[in-house]
């Protein structure tokens, strides 16, 4: 039995096709859809077939590459001349000297997915494109072939083409998707990370019930990550724990890690409000796994930021917590290991038995350094104040210097609690602590970095 499949065709001149290609009367050119829509174009018999293409893409936004224009049952090149095409008589009529061309249009998307693999990344740009605009018909294809353009592709625009593409097709809850994304998050690269975490914000944004995603937020911005974006990034990143618990964690804490101090800080705020929120144990270990880790192979402020985080999310008196923590006394920097000290106090509770015996542990430290912030650490865990961090220098002679317990550490305190004289305190009887890097207001809290200009030692 014969094939019924189409025949590629160039449609070669005849005679028929040069008299027709001399002549000075339009080419009607009707171009149907198998769902019943048609376009109709005047045209001149010289045009070309990837001309008609580029004008059926304008008002069908069908990329030229996923088009294919069958003539009854011929697929025409892109190079032939629409008056070598009329030799089909069948596909002809001729009504008062006006010659009408009936094409019937297909869109596939096997010419996005081999484009994709050019040697040229425009080529492989202009390939993403097409695939956005074809997704819905062969969904699985297009976002396979998006997925290993994400981690494979050797040039950054188009990796991030991809990586956008994906959030406008990607169908609601498409887990596949979502790991791939979250695989790349390990990439050593700030700028390919950043790409990803807007491309998984983004995904955060999803309205409920929709069948696909929506970037728009991301995408109509002007604002770059320095600007303002990284902030928005993590906003997002906090409604697509919603969707996804694990992978929001996991994307937030990679946010720990990026270059802009604000994000850091935004991602640790964010990430304690999951912890507090969530009722699914699996999720608070998630957590903390993911911060102790950042925690581990973070360095001078970015640790700093870290630890914060940790502090935020983790239980009071969770000995996994305190053992990341304590691992902290042995930092080279010494506001590292001082926030160390401070957050031992946060979270060990007093005379704790494990936090002691991970703090004598850096006491036989062969650092001076670290045995003499173990030996603060350890003071600060057994008797429940924190004494004066010594060798700090940061210390403001115009500021309070004060003494109080650990306990009244981030709420406002009484005048009457403080057992040294204080001339200068606010209106709500609280006292303002200032830093070198920042004024923490009218509440007696701690930020980061923490470089003490006031001591909170024992009374």
């Amino acid at each position: 039995m014969a094939s019924t499949s189409p025949r590629v065709s160039d449609c070669k001149t005849s005679p028929r096709a040069l008299s027709l290609a001399g002549t000075t009367s339009g080419l009607r050119t009707v171009v149907h859809k198998l769902g019943g829509e048609s376009l109709v174009f005047t045209l001149s018999h010289e045009t070309r077939v990837q001309e008609l293409k580029a004008l059926v893409a304008k008002d069908w936004q069908i990329p030229p590459l996923c088009q294919k224009l069958i003539l009854g049952a011929t697929i025409l090149e892109d190079a032939a001349m629409l008056a070598n095409c009329c030799d089909e008589a069948a596909a002809c009529q001729y009504e008062d000297g006006v010659t009408e061309l009936t094409l019937m249009l297909g869109v596939y998307v096997d010419g996005a997915l081999e484009m994709v693999n050019d040697k040229d990344p425009r080529v492989r740009q202009t390939a993403v494109e097409a695939m956005v605009k074809v997704a819905h018909k062969d969904y699985e294809r297009v976002t396979e072939a998006l997925c290993t353009c994400c981690v494979m592709d050797p040039s950054f625009c188009v990796r991030q083409m991809a990586e956008e593409a994906l959030t406008q097709v990607t169908r609601a809850g498409d887990k596949r998707i979502i790991a791939v994304l979250l695989a790349r998050l390990d990439l050593p690269d700030c700028s390919d990370r950043r790409v990803v975490l807007k491309t998984l914000a983004g995904i955060g944004q999803d309205a409920e019930g929709s069948e696909t995603l929506s970037n728009e937020p991301f995408c109509s911005t002007q604002l770059t990550w320095d600007e303002g974006l990284g902030l928005v990034v993590v906003e997002g990143l906090a409604k697509f724990t919603l969707q996804d618990p694990n992978g929001g964690v996991i994307a937030l804490c990679t946010c720990l890690e990026d270059l802009l101090p604000q994000v850091r800080q935004m991602a640790g705020q964010a990430l304690g409000e999951v912890a507090q929120q969530s009722l699914d144990e699996s999720i608070y270990v998630a957590i903390q796994k993911e911060v102790s880790k950042r925690l581990r192979r973070s360095h001078g402020e970015m640790k700093l930021d870290a630890l914060q985080a940790l502090v935020k999310t983790v239980n009071h008196g969770d000995i996994r917590g305190i053992l990341a923590v304590s691992q902290c006394l042995e930092d080279p920097f010494a506001e590292v290991r001082e926030a160390a000290v401070l957050a031992l106090a946060q979270i060990a509770p007093v005379g704790h038995a494990g936090a002691m015996a991970a703090i004598r542990e850096r006491l036989r430290h062969s650092r001076f350094e670290v045995r003499q912030s173990a030996n603060e650490a350890l003071r600060a865990v057994q008797e429940g104040f924190l004494p004066k961090i010594a060798g700090d220098n940061g210390c403001n002679s115009d500021s309070p210097q004060i003494t109080l317990p650990l306990s009244t550490l981030g709420i406002p305190f009484d005048i009457s609690s403080v057992s040294t004289s204080v001339t200068r305190c606010c209106e709500d009887m609280s006292l303002r602590i200032v830093t070198p890097r920042t004024i923490t207001g009218t509440k007696c809290h701690w930020t980061t970095p923490l470089s003490w200009c006031a001591l909170l030692g024992s009374e």
